[in-house]
C-alpha cells in the first residue's frame, strides 16, 4: 500500500505569516498558523491538526455534512479520498474562522491586563485564544488603528516600567555598605 506523507501549513494552502517583534509581544495580521500534517493512501486521506479546536471543528463539519470518518491514536482524522474537495473546504473555512485577524501575544502578564483593561475601556470588543502555548488577544480588523493606539501605550508603559526597574537596580547596586568606604 503506497503512502504518502506531506507537512502543511494551514489546511493545505500555505499562507503567508505577516508580524514583527516589538518589545515583549508579536503583533501578527494573519495569526494562528493551523499546522497539519495530510497522508493518504488508496482510498482514505488524513488530517492531523496540532490544534485539538480545530480538529473538532473538522469532526463537527464532517458529521453535518455526513461523511464517514475515523480517528487513528493520534488524533489524525481520517476520511474517504473521493470526499477531498468538500474536506479541503471545511478546512479552508476552518483557518478563516479560526485563525486569521488581527491578534497579540504579550509576554509579561502586566501588559496582557494593561492591554486587555484599555480594550474594555474603550469598548473595544476582544477575545482570547490559546495556541502553541500562547494567549492571545484578538479584535475585528474594523477596530485595528484604535487597538494600535493602545499597544502603544502599553509598550510605553512596559519601557517605562523597564527603565524604572533599571533605575532601582543601579540605586542598590551603588548604594554603599555600612562600614565600608
Amino acid at each position: 500500500m503506497k503512502k504518502n506523507v506531506t507537512l502543511t501549513i494551514c489546511a493545505g494552502r500555505m499562507i503567508a505569516l505577516e508580524g514583527m517583534f516589538m518589545r515583549g509581544f508579536l503583533l501578527a495580521g494573519l495569526l494562528f498558523v493551523v499546522c497539519c500534517v495530510h497522508s493518504s493512501t488508496a482510498s482514505e486521506n488524513r488530517l492531523l491538526y496540532q490544534d485539538g479546536v480545530a480538529r473538532e471543528m473538522l469532526v463537527g463539519a464532517l458529521k453535518a455534512k455526513s461523511i464517514a470518518y475515523r480517528i487513528d491514536a493520534e488524533g489524525g482524522v481520517w476520511y474517504p479520498a473521493e470526499a477531498e474537495k468538500t474536506v479541503d473546504e471545511i478546512a479552508k473555512a476552518i483557518v478563516l474562522a479560526r485563525f486569521s485577524g488581527p491578534a497579540t501575544s504579550f509576554e509579561d502578564p502586566v501588559d496582557v491586563v494593561s492591554f486587555r483593561g484599555k480594550l474594555a475601556q474603550a469598548g473595544i470588543p476582544y477575545k482570547t485564544k490559546l495556541q502553541h502555548g500562547r494567549e492571545w488577544t484578538t479584535w475585528e480588523k474594523a477596530d485595528d488603528l484604535r487597538v494600535k493606539e493602545i499597544q502603544e501605550k502599553v509598550e510605553n508603559e512596559n519601557t517605562e516600567r523597564a527603565k524604572a526597574e533599571r533605575a532601582k537596580k543601579q540605586e542598590k547596586s551603588t548604594q554603599k555598605v555600612p562600614g565600608s568606604n
